[in-house]
């Protein structure tokens, strides 16, 4: 069985606002989800193009790889499908078994988040990843910045 890859030759926002792409064979895929593959540590480089049924259709090495005019309709859309506030304050926690529930501040506003411990990842330049329960990520750009209370509280989780 001989795989051939698609690249992108073209795209658009159809009528109800559903992301089209062409492929190299003159097809249309519609209704299309961009992902990023790594959206914190490589926010520029892979993505995938999916349809709804989750089925890849395009791998995407970078935007380069992508028709020029197209390339803001895609950042646009993947901006749209990446939700990850930024974490600028921890003012507390409730430790319960190997959850947390932090009370914190974000770039959003102020809330609480429930975190399995084990969903606190180190990355590199000092970056803090944090996955909640329900599987949304925060971030924290840079751990050193934080307050000497939002330090302390973190590293009890570290």
């Amino acid at each position: 069985m001989q795989i051939t890859a698609k690249t992108i030759t073209g795209g658009f926002r159809d009528e109800r606002g559903r992301l089209v792409m062409t492929d190299d064979q003159g097809l249309q895929h519609e209704d299309v989800l961009p992902a990023r593959m790594f959206p914190i540590t490589d926010p520029e480089g892979w993505m995938s193009i999916c349809d709804r049924q989750g089925r890849e259709l395009f791998c995407i090495r970078n935007m380069d790889a992508v028709p020029e005019n197209l390339r803001p309709i895609l950042r646009e859309e993947l901006n749209r499908t990446m939700f990850t506030p930024v974490i600028t304050g921890i003012n507390t926690s409730l430790p319960f078994g190997d959850l947390v529930r932090l009370f914190i501040t974000t770039d959003r506003g102020d809330t609480d988040i429930t975190v399995d411990t084990e969903e606190i990842y180190r990355l590199s330049g000092n970056r803090i990843l944090l996955k909640d329960v329900s599987g949304i990520r925060y971030l924290i750009p840079d751990w050193h910045s934080l307050s000497s209370n939002s330090r302390r509280i973190l590293d009890i989780y570290l």
